[in-house]
């Protein structure tokens, strides 16, 4: 039996037109950005453009969902059911597992939100964004009302932690948690691993001409390529020191 979402609507006090209704609601964020930061700047902002570009945005599209707030190291995106935000939330995870780049944790509530413009409020929204804090690294926290509208495939992948106080919410919440696919000790916050970032091979090529100032500026340009491409972390390059024999 499919369940009906109703909803009433109101006036702010500058006469804008608010929309409450039952929505499911999904909080994400990034795990350790601030050392990611410090570690690499360009290369984490580079990571969180892709990830938001071809990881984020089109899986919750593909569940009918919408991102509603970017915040740069994290992501709010509204649902019309709770199925389709935890299915949203476990292929994110899935897509991050095939590398270690960047890990994320997941909060999904089923609430009472406000809609304001494109923008969404109130107390579901706090709950999600509570529940993505005490998600796993890699994992997923949901409310009770969240797993009671799941079916038996999706419902089962979670286990009950019991209830849980979370910050800033009056009342406790049941709370059930989805470990992600990737878990262990060795699981880490930030972990550049030489094997699972891209490689980039660099080969020197012969200067043919014989001005000595032009096999210089070449030599020069080898060495600078090589110092710029090491201090990619997200990258792993390998540059040769030779030139390779003549032909």
């Amino acid at each position: 039996m499919k369940s009906r979402i109703f909803y009433c609507r109101s006036m702010s006090s500058k006469g804008q037109q608010l929309q409450r209704k039952l929505a499911a609601i999904l909080a994400a964020d990034v795990v350790g950005y601030s050392a990611l930061m410090h570690k690499d700047e360009q290369a984490t902002l580079l990571m969180l453009d892709l990830l938001e570009s071809d990881i984020v945005t089109p899986t919750i599209a593909g569940q009918s969902g919408r991102v509603v707030k970017s915040m740069g190291d994290g992501w709010l995106a509204r649902f019309d059911s709770a199925a389709q935000a935890v299915t949203a939330a476990m292929q994110l995870q899935e897509q991050l597992a095939e590398h270690s780049l960047m890990n994320m944790r997941i909060g999904v509530h089923v609430g009472d939100i406000t809609e304001k413009g494109d923008d969404i409020l109130g107390d579901g929204v706090n709950i999600a964004a509570r529940l993505e804090s005490i998600a796993p690294t890699g994992g997923i926290a949901i409310s009770e009302p969240v797993h009671l509208n799941l079916v038996h495939t999706l419902a089962d992948a979670f286990k009950a932690v019991g209830k849980k106080k979370l910050k800033n919410i009056q009342r406790s919440l049941d709370v059930w948690i989805h470990d992600g696919p990737h878990l262990g000790a060795s699981q880490s916050t930030h972990s550049f691993t030489e094997t699972s970032l891209p490689k980039l091979s660099i080969h020197p090529v012969t200067c043919s001409d014989q001005r000595t100032e032009l096999r210089e500026m070449a030599a020069a340009l080898t060495s600078d390529f090589g110092s710029y491409f090491r201090t990619i972390n997200w990258l792993n390059a390998a540059i040769s020191s030779t030139e390779p024999p003549e032909g």
